[in-house]
């Protein structure tokens, strides 16, 4: 069998203990704008959703700090206006009490944003990711965050994404396979992927 980057260099795989006092959970664009319906609908985002809030509850029960990051294009924006519902959150996947909310207007969640003063100032170590969508704004904040020395973790049922047409139209990449191939390529080298039932 194939081994992983990390696998070569001797990197194992981390754990999530939400009471390690290290650890912080981002929610990354659970926004309308991927509800069922939506201009950018999310494949399957119900059950997403779902595991999410099972993160978000088990996080509060430990105390452990729970960051929202929320996209934002602009007032008038067709998408992610944050003073629209489109740029609202989904539901009632919403940050409660003091827990941060960080607007975001690139695809990583590090990029001109208080993120890492935040992630410092509650002396995080680790970031466990979950949201939409997991090849633009998952992916771009894991590989932030690996590079600024984050202990990156990705739970894979807590990810989304949609189909997205080719370069030139002529074929389609199914949201369940960008998902695969995005939680392969950061198991490789970036990350540690899990599973909810993994968060302890």
């Amino acid at each position: 069998m194939a081994k992983s980057f990390r696998q070569t260099i001797g990197l194992s795989p981390s754990s999530v203990d939400t009471s390690s006092g290290s650890t912080a959970l981002l929610v990354i664009d659970a926004q309308q704008t991927y509800d069922t319906g939506a201009p950018l609908a999310i494949t399957g985002i119900d059950a997403s959703q779902e595991v999410i809030k099972g993160l978000v509850h088990k996080y509060r029960q430990s105390g452990a700090p729970v960051i929202w990051i929320q996209h934002n294009a602009g007032a008038g924006a067709p998408i992610f206006d944050v003073k629209a519902a489109s740029g609202d959150f989904i539901g009632d996947l919403r940050p409660q009490g003091d827990e941060a909310i960080i607007v975001k207007e690139a695809p990583s969640s590090f990029t001109r944003t208080t993120l890492e003063e935040t992630l410092k100032k509650n002396g995080i170590k680790q970031v466990v990711l979950t949201g939409y969508m997991a090849h633009v704004c998952v992916t771009g904040t894991a590989r932030a965050g690996f590079e600024l020395g984050y202990d990156v973790v990705v739970v894979k049922d807590a990810i989304g994404d949609r189909d997205i047409p080719s370069h030139d139209g002529a074929s389609v990449v199914k949201a369940e396979t960008l998902v695969d191939v995005v939680s392969h390529e950061l198991a490789d080298a970036i990350g540690t992927v899990v599973w909810s039932k993994d968060v302890k």
